[in-house]
């Protein structure tokens, strides 16, 4: 298992359990977007389910490669 941090084209940021099946297809699974939220004292950063009641949450939402700005590894298993 490997949690990576993939950066869309659209400015999205997501983390989570991501697989490289296909040259020009990424699946992650159970994503979590991370949002910064500016304020007086400085960004705050959170996290949130993405898109978690679509019902590829769980078994992997497929993105296109043509979509992915970066990506990069946080932590190996």
């Amino acid at each position: 298992m490997s949690i990576k941090l993939i950066t869309l084209k659209s400015t999205q940021t997501l983390i989570g359990e991501l697989d490289c099946t296909k040259d020009n297809e990424v699946v992650i699974k159970q994503p979590v977007q991370v949002i910064v939220q500016p304020t007086k004292e400085g960004p705050v950063m959170g996290f949130a389910p993405f898109l978690e009641f679509a019902e590829e949450f769980k078994k992997g939402i497929t993105i296109s490669m043509d979509n992915v700005l970066a990506v990069q590894l946080l932590f190996v298993n």
